[in-house]
């Protein structure tokens, strides 16, 4: 199809009955159509042309107008295209930018400032938790973990350290034996009050040594202890014979 250069829209027809076109109308003149028959008909003639051609015009900018819209629609998927592959080729760089520094990109907790010191029990009694062994409930009392906030510990009981004697003369003693020849009660002979101090303490340590069950068992087992009617009881044995069981479950 011949595309149309000119608008057929903004044609005006013709003046066929001008002296410009007498040898045209002259041509058309028979003895049935005289001068202004065939000025008629050639105006007719032009009309029809010109509808012709306005059809033909409006196919031809519908499709220009689909050619132009089908080009943008490629343009821009060829665009969304290059965008998903530069954001997967940047998401790519920086998940290997964070296996490579994983310390750069670990996320930082906003948490309040603290408002009271924590109280941190003896790291060798923590290591033993952390190894599964037991320990006694008054290292978590609030007296063992003031003592430990007061005293240097080491994680090693071969470790060797200074002890004095009464006389002043100073000996290299096993940091565990100068440990227990200290004064700590056991968990038989603990009182109710450091009972109930302890015991949140070691769940929190215990907690973070990853204990399996036991956690669980041991936690209900003082909080049991703790709802029991002996421990409001005004007869002290009654608090006795919860500290003797509590020893002895364990």
């Amino acid at each position: 199809m011949v595309l149309l250069q000119n608008n057929p829209n903004d044609a005006a027809c013709l003046d066929f009955a001008s002296v410009d076109y007498t040898e045209v109308c002259v041509a058309l003149i028979t003895d049935v159509v005289d001068d202004a028959t065939a000025t008629v008909l050639l105006t007719q003639a032009w009309t029809a042309g010109n509808k012709a051609e306005k059809a033909i015009w409006a196919q031809q900018i519908g499709a220009e107008a689909k050619a132009h819209a089908d080009a943008e629609q490629q343009a821009h998927e060829l665009q969304a295209h290059q965008d998903m592959a530069r954001d997967l080729e940047c998401q790519a760089l920086c998940t290997e930018e964070q296996k490579k520094n994983r310390v750069k990109y670990l996320p930082i907790p906003i948490c309040p400032p603290p408002t009271t010191a924590p109280k941190i029990p003896l790291s060798y009694m923590t290591s033993h938790l952390w190894k599964g062994q037991f320990v006694k409930l008054w290292y978590f009392t609030n007296n063992g973990l003031d003592y430990a906030c007061q005293h240097s510990t080491t994680l090693n009981e071969n470790a060797m350290v200074q002890v004095q004697d009464k006389d002043g003369t100073v000996a290299w003693v096993p940091a565990v034996a100068s440990r227990e020849a200290r004064t700590i009660a056991d968990d038989w002979f603990i009182s109710w009050e450091n009972f109930c101090q302890a015991v949140p303490q070691i769940l929190l340590t215990m907690e973070a040594a990853k204990w399996p069950q036991h956690l669980t068992m041991l936690a209900n087992l003082w909080g049991k202890l703790q709802v029991h009617k002996f421990c409001s009881s005004q007869d002290p044995l009654d608090q006795r014979v919860l500290i003797v069981y509590q020893a002895e479950q364990q």
